[in-house]
């Protein structure tokens, strides 16, 4: 998987974390060019913001979460491209102080999945994966919405219909189950409505293919 490393201003805090992602065959990039003072790649003249250019799987955010931090802007970049977040470090899974204003950590958490890796042995490649493989909470709650509208449309009773959204090679795997025998002719006006109620919200993503499930 592409990895992207976001850490706080200059220094070497996270080169033991990019040596255990690359040694467990992931490939690394950093949010920030350290040989230009450590600024945004993704400015003019930088080589690229790499959440746009090189599809990142996931986010690794090292280091302690203050007021202000200074990586604060490369969270906010992944979270607006519903990039999945794992912390370390003195972070916590809530990503209290990310970016730094009241309400964010919840918002963050509601947008794309973050989960914390401690100092355990093997801690951080884990969670970058179980990351990766995380539903995105607030797509599926914004798609299952839409299903139970088009359910509802044609007269169809399934309470217990859902949807479930993952990231998948930077565009989005969308997983209908409707719980109850539809025709194809509602399944696909509910494929339709499903993608558009995401792709409303999420304009990130390279694509959205959206399949049908029975079982969940």
């Amino acid at each position: 998987m592409k990895v992207l490393v976001i850490e706080p201003g200059q220094g070497t805090e996270s080169t033991e974390q990019e040596a255990s992602l690359a040694a467990a065959g992931h490939d690394v990039v950093r949010c920030a060019d350290t040989t230009s003072d450590n600024r945004c790649k993704g400015m003019p003249g930088g080589s690229g913001c790499p959440v746009d250019v090189d599809n990142v799987d996931v986010a690794v955010v090292v280091g302690a979460a203050g007021d202000s931090p200074p990586e604060a802007d490369g969270v906010r970049c992944v979270v607006r491209h519903f990039v999945p977040v794992v912390t370390t470090g003195g972070t916590d899974a809530t990503m209290d102080g990310y970016p730094g204003q009241a309400g964010d950590a919840e918002w963050i958490a509601g947008a794309v999945p973050v989960v914390h890796a401690d100092d355990a042995d093997d801690a951080l490649t884990a969670a970058v994966t179980v990351a990766a493989k995380s539903a995105l909470h607030r797509h599926g709650e914004l798609a299952t919405a839409e299903l139970h509208a088009v359910l509802a449309h044609h007269g169809i009773n399934a309470p217990d219909a859902s949807v479930v959204v993952h990231r998948a090679s930077n565009g989005l795997r969308v997983e209908m189950f409707p719980t109850v025998p539809i025709s194809r002719q509602v399944t696909q006006a509910a494929a339709v409505r499903v993608a558009a109620a995401i792709r409303a919200y999420d304009s990130a993503s390279r694509g959205i293919g959206v399949v049908m499930a029975m079982g969940h």
